[in-house]
Order: structure tokens, then C-alpha cells, then sequence
């Protein structure tokens, strides 16, 4: 025989009736067992909210965790794109300077 926790749990009449259908059912007396399963219920309750609220957190960790990957990837993304820009700079800085050397060189070899 099945019994619904909210039926078991709500206050029940005493009458000789229904104490004879719980007592097929359960050998402790009605008045302990709702006592029980209500305090039973209200701990379920309670792990339960609480499993709910550390998931709730957890999952604002990640969001967290997530969007700060993110920036930093973006970070160094950017970071990568003025290396490349400047080393790009730096060769075309570089080859200004050869070309600018040999030309002195060239203007102080026509000048000996």
C-alpha cells in the first residue's frame, strides 16, 4: 500500500476508521509517524534549497570565470595584433634605416 507524504502529514481525525487503515499500512501510531515525516519533509526542504542556492553560486562562478576568460583572450588577441603591427613597423623602420645608411655611404664615397 502506497501513502502520499501530504496526505500522511495532514492532520488527521482520530477515529477508529482511519487509525485502522494507517495501522495496515504502519505499525508506529499515526500522531508520531505525521510528526515524523513532516520533520522529514521540512529537512528535504531545507538540502534541497540549500543544494539549489550552492548550484545558483557555482553557476555565477562560471559566468564569472567565462566572461573573464574572454576578456583576457580578447586581451590577448589585441596584444598580439600591436605585436604584429609593430614588428611590421620595426622592418619597415629597418630597411628605411639600410636604405638611408647605404646612401650615406655612397655621398661619403663620392666625396673622398
Amino acid at each position: 500500500m502506497e501513502f502520499r507524504m501530504e496526505a500522511i502529514c495532514q492532520e488527521v481525525p482520530e477515529t477508529p476508521a482511519v487509525e485502522q487503515e494507517v495501522e495496515r499500512g504502519f505499525k508506529s501510531p499515526i500522531r508520531l509517524l505525521t510528526r515524523f515525516f513532516r520533520k522529514s519533509q521540512q529537512k528535504w526542504k531545507k538540502k534541497a534549497l540549500e543544494r539549489r542556492a550552492k548550484i545558483k553560486g557555482l553557476e555565477h562562478k562560471v559566468r564569472e570565470i567565462d566572461m573573464s576568460r574572454a576578456g583576457w583572450k580578447n586581451k590577448a588577441q589585441q596584444l598580439e595584433a600591436d605585436k604584429k603591427s609593430l614588428e611590421e613597423r620595426l622592418r619597415q623602420v629597418e630597411a628605411e634605416r639600410a636604405r638611408v645608411q647605404t646612401q650615406m655611404e655612397e655621398l661619403a664615397s663620392k666625396k673622398v
